[in-house]
């Protein structure tokens, strides 16, 4: 078992007891810089739950809110993926409340590869507004409240944005050192996309550009979390 299985299992069995002792269901919320770590551990936690009788899991990731670069302000640098306003955040807490209102909800499909929402390209050969308007319905991830479920939320600012939000919840922070965030982000070329070239072969300026946002507007939902947890080294 890997160090990051442990730890799912070991967050699981928390959700587990919390659930069982409040008699309520278990609702996880984790938040951290881009590439801490936040989707591992919700995989770990999703095959986790799979095993476990009379349990699910529902994740909404905060990453499917993001906005298309062209509705994003461009700097020197690159574009501000990190910030609060990279995201259609009034969107993503009302689907949010809608999971639990209403109990169902729904979470847009979202290319990272192009930073677009939807299916644009496949928009464009449809001919009439009927075929638009079903590959739009098909692109949205329908999600249905289940008392048994474990909902997990994951994003860059899901405790700020949710901790008011989301019921019985337990808060996880991932305070995964920096330059190893840096150095998962810029091995993928998704997030490549989005920083001056430039700026990418002069690491410092880039790094600076990023921590300054980080440590601004995502750092400081560490200080609210019920965890807290740190990773110096890649494991």
């Amino acid at each position: 078992m890997t160090q990051i299985s442990r730890l799912a299992e070991a967050i699981s069995l928390s959700a587990i007891d919390f659930s069982m002792n409040q008699s309520c269901q278990a609702n996880l919320i984790i938040a951290g810089p881009i590439c801490s770590g936040k989707l591992p551990i919700a995989d770990c936690l999703r095959m986790y739950f799979s095993g476990v009788k009379h349990y699910k899991i529902t994740l909404m990731n905060q990453a499917s809110f993001y906005k298309s670069l062209d509705e994003m302000e461009l700097y020197e640098q690159g574009y501000k993926v990190d910030a609060m306003e990279a995201f259609h955040t009034d969107e993503f807490v009302s689907k949010v409340k809608m999971l639990f209102e209403k109990g169902v909800s729904s979470s847009p499909y979202y290319n990272m590869n192009t930073w677009t929402r939807g299916m644009p390209e496949m928009e464009r050969q449809c001919a009439t507004e009927e075929q638009r308007k079903a590959l739009r319905t098909k692109s949205e991830l329908f999600l249905f409240h289940n008392p048994s479920a474990v909902n997990v939320f994951v994003g860059t600012h899901t405790i700020q944005l949710l901790k008011d939000v989301v019921p019985n919840c337990m808060t996880i922070y991932l305070n995964t050192d920096f330059h190893i965030c840096m150095e998962r982000r810029l091995s993928l070329e998704c997030y490549r996309k989005v920083a001056n070239i430039k700026t990418i072969k002069s690491k410092n300026a880039y790094y600076d550009f990023v921590q300054e946002e980080v440590e601004w507007s995502i750092a400081p939902q560490k200080e609210a979390a019920d965890i807290v947890l740190k990773a110096n080294d890649e494991d």
